[in-house]
């Protein structure tokens, strides 16, 4: 299921006024559910392991040397992690960019957003874990009136810069930096700054859309403000 959503940035299939409800489903929903399911099998695993190891010690009078103790899913962790906060962290920007009318939403008539909502994400009925969010249930679900008060735009800036800070502080303490890190903090990185700059109102008044670059990493835009 992610890699269904991942790959319509890869095929360049999703329009600008889509991409907020893609990257909402991708942090809010299916990287949840994955957190959830590694953090319980990682659990599980080292349970075992201490359980083997208290077998061990009972059968043996030597005594053993401790080894420290290594997540086996520590890996799967820390990018699903990180994934989550980039895709939550663009979310909260283009929810922010549509308060301020840096983008333009297409103007659906009509019941169509939710035909073309339904329609993204048809394959996932066929899916029984995790169940489908409709439409419905993601307007309710991401809708910010439920707050008291509803945060606006410098808030949601603020919010995805934390967001795009944390990937990053996540990835630098990686022991070893691979192609697919290093392409995340160059994403991570001037997001980070871009967001504390419109946070503290820069270019508030301007109405040019920002332009996303997909060209250094493949799901995740660098911002640039025009």
């Amino acid at each position: 299921m992610i890699q269904y959503l991942l790959s319509v940035f890869e095929l360049e299939l999703h329009s600008m006024h889509k991409y907020y409800y893609i990257y909402w489903y991708l942090s809010e929903f299916l990287y949840a559910w994955l957190m959830s399911i590694l953090r319980h099998t990682d659990g599980s695993q080292m349970a075992e392991e201490r359980i083997m190891e208290e077998q061990q010690k009972g059968h043996s009078s030597k005594k053993t040397k401790k080894r420290k103790k290594v997540c086996p899913l520590s890996q799967e962790i820390t990018m699903s992690q990180t994934y989550q906060n980039m895709c939550a962290g663009i979310f909260k920007t283009m929810v922010a960019f549509d308060m301020d009318s840096k983008v333009h939403k297409h103007t659906f008539e009509l019941n169509s957003e939710q035909v073309q909502y339904e329609h993204r994400f048809a394959p996932f009925n066929s899916v029984m874990t995790p169940p489908p969010v409709h439409c419905l249930q993601f307007k309710e679900m991401s809708d910010l009136n439920k707050y008291i008060p509803p945060p606006h735009s410098p808030e949601l800036y603020v919010a995805a810069s934390k967001h795009f800070q944390h990937a990053k502080m996540i990835l630098e303490n990686v022991p070893n930096l691979d192609c697919e890190v290093s392409r995340i903090l160059n994403v991570a990185k001037p997001n980070f700054v871009v967001m504390k700059l419109l946070a503290g109102g820069h270019k508030k008044e301007s109405k040019v859309p920002p332009e996303f670059d997909f060209s250094v990493h493949k799901y995740f835009p660098v911002v640039k403000l025009v």
